[in-house]
């Protein structure tokens, strides 16, 4: 492509780039229509680098699957609660455990989600309990509103981390 043409075609981008955004009368079109207009000036200014085509980028655009994107944004957002969920419910167990005297290494919490609610399904503790340690900790349990989740003990030495 010769450089004339090249600059000329990015001047006219530009002026019908322009035109659009003064022709949308509301702020957040304006947003959209000049993100869209600086890929295509961007675009626009690399295509005779790189070799490709216009067809191309408009091929891309249409095999973009903005359903499965939505899907594992929703994935992707719902390990980051589980996650949050998981820690805040260690910390919250860890605390209480520490309120009541009884010495821990580590506390670990799973949880699931169900019916777009986190559920705690199991929390896992390292140390050594005696009964009426392991009893304390059933109400601590229960305390937390944490009934559904089943108490692993684990020896000391257990895992590391």
């Amino acid at each position: 492509m010769e450089i004339k043409s090249w600059i000329l075609r990015l001047c006219a981008l530009s002026i019908l780039c322009a035109i659009a955004q003064s022709l949308l009368p509301f702020p957040k079109g304006k947003t959209a229509v000049g993100m869209l207009c600086g890929v295509l000036l961007l675009y626009a200014t690399v295509t005779p680098l790189s070799g490709q085509n216009l067809g191309d980028l408009l091929e891309s655009v249409r095999s973009f699957d903005a359903v499965s994107q939505s899907e594992a944004f929703e994935e992707r957002s719902d390990s980051a609660v589980l996650l949050a969920s998981e820690q805040g419910f260690a910390a919250a167990f860890g605390d209480r455990m520490k309120t009541a005297g009884i010495a821990f290494e580590k506390v670990r919490v799973a949880c699931e989600m169900q019916s777009e609610t986190v559920v705690p399904v199991s929390i896992r503790l390292r140390g050594s309990f005696d009964a009426s340690q392991r009893r304390s900790i059933e109400e601590i349990r229960t305390e937390l509103d944490m009934e559904t989740a089943q108490i692993v003990y684990e020896a000391e030495d257990a895992y590391e981390n």
